[in-house]
C-alpha cells in the first residue's frame, strides 16, 4: 500500500511542485516504511486531493518570458544527517515551475557553503586540498540550461537568464569575487558553471527568506507553506486583470509544454 500511495504522488509532481519534499522525505523510506511513514504519505494524498482545484498550475501572463532558476540547500535534513538540496525553474516571475527536482546529498556536509556546492575534502594534514563536486548549483545550471535549448528550439531567446541562490559567500566564489576558505581547487563542474555565465546567465544572490525553493528542501510552517504553493504554482497570475483563458493559452508557454511533453 505504502508504495502504491508514493508511487501515486511520485506521478503528481509533474504539476504538483508543492508536494516535492513531502514525496522526496516518503521515498527515503520506502525499503521499510512504518505506520508513522504510512500516515504522512495518506496525509499527502488528502491534501492534493483537497487541493485539487485551488492548486492548478499555471503558467505564462503578462510579463516577458526569461529563465529564473532557484537553488537552495537545508542542512542536515535528509536521512543520516545528509543534506537536502532543490532547485526550481520557471519562465516568469509570477509563472509556476516548468521543471523542478530535490535531492539528498551524496555525502554528509558540514556547512551550507560547502553544501550547495555540495564539496568534501580529501588530502593529507600537511597538504589539504578541497575537491567540490559543486553538484546543487551544477544540476540547477543544467537545468536553466535544458530550459534554455528548448525555448532556443522554439526560437526564443529570453533577454533574462538567472540563477538565484540565498549563500552569500558560495556566489561570490563561484562568481570570482572572492576565494572560500581553504579552497585551493575545484572541479571541472566550476568551470562548467562559470562557462554558463560567460553565455549569458547571471549568478545572483537572494534571501533565504524569500527564495523560492526553501521550501521544497524541508518542512516549513503553514503559513510560509501557502505563500510557497502559491509561488510554486503560479496562482500570483491569476491576481493580474487578465482573463484565465488567455493565461492559459499564452503562445510560448503552450509550445513549450507541448515540446516537453512530445
Amino acid at each position: 500500500m505504502y508504495l502504491v500511495l508514493v508511487g501515486g504522488l511520485i506521478w503528481q509532481i509533474g504539476l504538483r511542485n508543492d508536494i516535492l519534499f513531502a514525496v522526496l522525505y516518503a521515498s527515503w523510506n520506502t525499503a521499510k516504511p512504518r505506520k508513522y511513514h504510512l500516515k504522512v504519505v495518506a496525509k499527502t494524498v488528502q491534501y492534493v486531493y483537497a487541493t485539487r482545484e485551488s492548486s492548478t498550475l499555471w503558467l505564462g501572463g503578462k510579463d516577458k518570458i526569461q529563465i529564473l532558476t532557484y537553488t537552495d540547500m537545508s542542512l542536515n535534513t535528509g536521512p543520516q544527517g545528509k543534506s537536502v538540496i532543490a532547485y526550481g525553474t520557471r519562465l516568469g516571475p509570477k509563472a509556476g515551475l516548468v521543471s523542478s527536482k530535490a535531492k539528498a546529498t551524496v555525502d554528509v556536509v558540514l556547512s551550507s557553503f560547502e553544501g550547495e556546492l555540495e564539496g568534501h575534502g580529501f588530502g593529507e594534514e600537511e597538504n589539504r586540498e578541497t575537491s567540490h563536486c559543486v553538484s546543487g548549483l551544477f544540476e540547477a545550471c543544467k537545468q536553466a540550461a535544458a530550459v534554455g535549448n528548448i525555448l532556443s528550439e522554439l526560437r526564443e531567446y529570453p533577454p533574462e537568464r538567472k540563477i538565484l541562490a540565498d549563500n552569500e559567500a558560495m556566489v561570490n566564489f563561484v562568481n570570482g569575487d572572492a576565494q572560500g576558505k581553504g579552497m585551493k581547487h575545484a572541479s571541472l563542474r566550476l568551470w562548467y558553471i562559470r562557462q554558463q555565465l560567460e553565455r549569458g546567465y547571471t549568478l545572483d544572490w537572494m534571501s533565504g527568506t524569500e527564495i523560492l525553493a526553501n521550501p521544497m528542501t524541508k518542512a516549513v510552517h503553514q503559513e510560509e507553506q501557502e505563500r510557497h504553493v502559491k509561488d510554486v504554482q503560479g496562482l500570483k497570475l491569476l491576481e493580474e486583470d487578465d482573463d484565465k483563458a488567455v493565461i492559459a493559452n499564452y503562445s510560448y508557454i503552450n509550445q513549450f509544454v507541448e515540446y516537453t511533453c512530445s
